[in-house]
């Protein structure tokens, strides 16, 4: 439990029916409804809280990712679907991306810096002194 607020992942779980005495909780009566409901069953707040924490119906619903899943799925075989500013599904490309670019590099000339040819000291009254100094009182 202490690793759920560490990372900030305690809300979904309360949202889900858990607390700090079901979490650690080796007896499954203890465990919250949710945890035994399909996805179609779980309140709004619930299923927040579950995509929140990454599940998605299926695997809620306890199905695995399958290569035939995977291959029939519109949603994981699109291009980072999360970026498409519209509905317009994703088109391969009809010729292959480059494999190599040329890369040309210029060289940079960085001037040294500009060093005062005569050699700074402190004032004595700015010199560091053993003891504290002790404040000046108006």
């Amino acid at each position: 439990w202490e690793e759920l607020v560490q990372y900030e992942l305690v809300q979904p779980y309360i949202d889900l029916g858990w607390d700090e005495a079901k979490w650690s909780s080796e007896n499954e009566n203890d465990y919250p409804p949710s945890g035994l409901k399909a996805w179609h069953e779980l309140t709004s707040v619930e299923k927040r809280a579950a995509t929140n924490l990454c599940y998605i119906e299926l695997t809620w619903d306890g199905y695995t990712f399958t290569e035939e899943l995977l291959n029939e799925s519109d949603y994981m075989n699109s291009v980072e679907p999360w970026l498409r500013s519209s509905p317009v599904p994703w088109i391969a490309p009809t010729s292959p991306a480059p494999t190599s670019m040329p890369l040309t590099i210029s060289p940079v000339v960085v001037p040294s810096p500009k060093v005062s040819p005569v050699p700074f000291t402190l004032p004595t009254s700015f010199a560091p002194t053993s003891s504290a100094p002790t404040p000046a009182v108006p």
